[in-house]
């Protein structure tokens, strides 16, 4: 850990993750100069379907539409 550098809290819940990276940025904990790239070769990916609504304009082919 780098100098002067915060500790990052231990957490209860992910929720209280999800709040504490909400309002805080990773560079007041962590020193991205000596981070290292991870590769995770037996790493399977997780599919899963979902719904994505996007404004017509922001849809690719969305010309086609009123023709």
């Amino acid at each position: 850990m780098g100098v002067g550098k915060k500790r990052i809290p231990k957490f209860q819940s992910e929720e209280q993750v999800r709040y504490f990276w909400a309002g805080n940025h990773s560079t007041e904990f962590l020193d991205w100069t000596s981070a290292r790239e991870v590769k995770f070769p037996n790493l399977k990916p997780t599919l899963r379907t979902i719904s994505l609504r996007l404004p017509v304009s922001m849809n690719r082919g969305s010309q086609d539409l009123g023709k």
